[in-house]
């Protein structure tokens, strides 16, 4: 069984529904299976055959929709890149996999050009329009589906973040891809009549999934090309989405809009149809949880937890689980509980099981856990072992299975021999009235060895003398006084992030140890 059985199987059931709904096109999922049918015969008459890898790299747009499904329907794999890295990154992950044939968009094409000439890759435009070649390639007579029937077979490479070296290319299976979809389904409660944003870029296993889900309940995908709040606004109510993904930074930019923009009545009622945003890589601070309560009352939140390597989410915190009463409970404190297929466990440095409540490293284990690193042997060895996927973050689970992540383990604290992990300075900060968004960093000192420093992105026009010492009166309410920030920098831009919406914690230190002239 492959991915494109979603795909078959919106068009019986739901043939004359909408598949993708944009700006110059509303096409049906009996015509978006034709579409993909014949995208993939181009790809064959390209020389594509079945095993080689096809990447793509691009905004998000309709096009990536059909090239993602063309690319397995022709029997290739596919390599979705990550259109932030470098051009180094880029060679880097195209010569890691193999890449035989790149479809890029015309944003792209200028920064591809010297990559494409590095590595011998050959470049096809994927966008549509006059002067480009997709409509030739577009154009073949379709043919049958050639994806592969063993849902062991990898169905695609997904290259990690790259936050502490090069990018890996984790390889996933059409099982793998299947079961993660078919729980993604089931968490989001999708139906036809969902309507699903492509707003978190669509290289990405967290937008992949949900968008893949939304296929197996044959509802309505759209797209907006890269975020932002206005624009997003404006998709969601101008096409009834029922569901959003987004980080909890872009959660607050849209609320921010909302207060600031007079939206017209007409638009108010289509934004009504939003049910539910789902949102990761950080979680949801009790004052943005106030904040969206009062302005998108009846919208549901749902957190996920989860890495490249399994598959995206495999830990979920429930509607349920966002109330006051669970804050109280420390719920929101957590990512969740493991989803259905999925087998969580908490070890010690020795690799002996922690008691419950005691931390450790999360260890994985289940059916959407990777085949491997492409062609990375040792790599996979070391990540995976007897089954288990050792993530490399710390945290502790509860006697009713809620995890709650500490830190990655490269971003815990040691400071006069206490561990102090990140993950809790930032949530007592961030519950402060004046603070946007916030990350938390080890820099030396010569005598606690480290100490924590914030950085800190204040709201709006609410930086003020004597706001360091309010913060930290405001967190030795929450946390230890050895945890409490030593060192500050505030600052009105927004801190870096990578393509998934995590901080860039490096590139903080970077920054630091070049202010304070320290060797790095």
């Amino acid at each position: 069984m492959a991915l494109t059985t979603a795909l078959r199987r919106a068009r019986q059931v739901n043939g004359g529904g909408t598949a993708i709904a944009a700006a110059n096109e509303t096409i049906t999922w009996s015509e978006l299976c034709e579409q993909v049918a014949c995208l993939a015969a181009g790809l064959r008459d390209c020389g594509v055959e079945s095993g080689d890898r096809v990447a793509i790299l691009s905004l998000n747009r309709p096009e990536v929709l059909k090239a993602q499904y063309a690319v397995l329907w022709a029997g290739a794999i596919l390599v979705p890149l990550n259109f932030r890295f470098a051009p180094a990154e880029l060679a880097h992950a195209i010569s890691v996999a193999g890449v035989k044939l790149l479809l890029v968009d015309r944003f792209f094409q200028e920064t591809v050009s010297n990559v494409a000439r590095d590595t011998g890759v050959e470049v096809r435009c994927l966008e549509s329009g006059a002067g480009t070649a997709y409509p030739s390639l577009a154009g073949s007579d379709p043919i049958e589906d050639r994806s592969t029937g063993n849902a062991s077979d990898v169905a695609g490479i997904f290259f990690t973040g790259g936050t502490t070296g090069l990018p890996k290319g984790v390889a996933l299976s059409h099982q793998n891809i299947l079961i993660h979809v078919l729980e993604m389904r089931q968490a989001l409660e999708y139906c036809a009549d969902s309507v699903y944003a492509h707003i978190m870029p669509m290289f990405h296993l967290a937008d992949f999934g949900m968008g893949h889900a939304l296929t197996l309940a044959a509802g309505t995908h759209c797209f907006l090309e890269q975020f932002s709040a206005e624009a997003s606004l404006h998709l969601a109510a101008t096409r009834g989405v029922t569901h959003l993904s987004l980080v909890p930074t872009m959660i607050a930019l849209l609320l921010d809009e909302i207060e600031r923009s007079l939206m017209p009545s007409d638009e108010v009622a289509s934004f009504a149809a939003l049910e539910m945003i789902t949102y990761g890589a950080a979680p949801i601070s009790p004052p943005l949880l106030d904040r969206l309560t009062r302005l998108l009352p009846g919208v549901r939140l749902r957190q996920f937890y989860g890495m490249t390597e399994t598959c995206g989410a495999c830990v979920t915190l429930a509607p349920e689980f966002h109330s006051d009463q669970q804050q109280s409970r420390g719920r929101m404190r957590s990512v969740g509980q493991p989803m259905a297929t999925a087998e969580v466990r908490i070890v010690r440095e020795d690799g002996r099981p922690s008691f419950t409540g005691e931390a450790g490293e999360i260890l994985i284990r289940g059916p959407q856990v990777m085949v491997g690193y492409w062609n990375d042997l040792p790599g996979t060895a070391r990540s995976l072992r007897d089954g288990w996927m050792h993530t490399g973050d710390v945290g502790l689970i509860d006697g009713d299975g809620f995890v709650t992540l500490l830190d990655r383990s490269k971003d815990m604290i040691i400071s006069g021999g206490e561990n102090i992990f990140s993950n809790e300075v930032e949530n007592a900060l961030a519950s402060h009235p004046d603070v946007l968004s916030c990350a938390v960093i080890g820099v030396p000192d010569p005598q606690w060895g480290e100490r924590v420093h914030a950085v800190v992105v204040t709201a709006p026009g609410r930086f003020r003398d004597g706001l360091p010492e309010d913060i930290q009166l405001h967190c030795r309410r929450l946390i230890a006084g050895y945890k409490i920030p030593r060192s500050w920098a505030f600052r009105d831009t927004p801190l870096p992030l990578s393509g998934v919406g995590k901080v860039l914690k490096h590139q903080l230190r970077k920054e630091f140890l070049d202010l304070a002239g320290e060797p790095r």
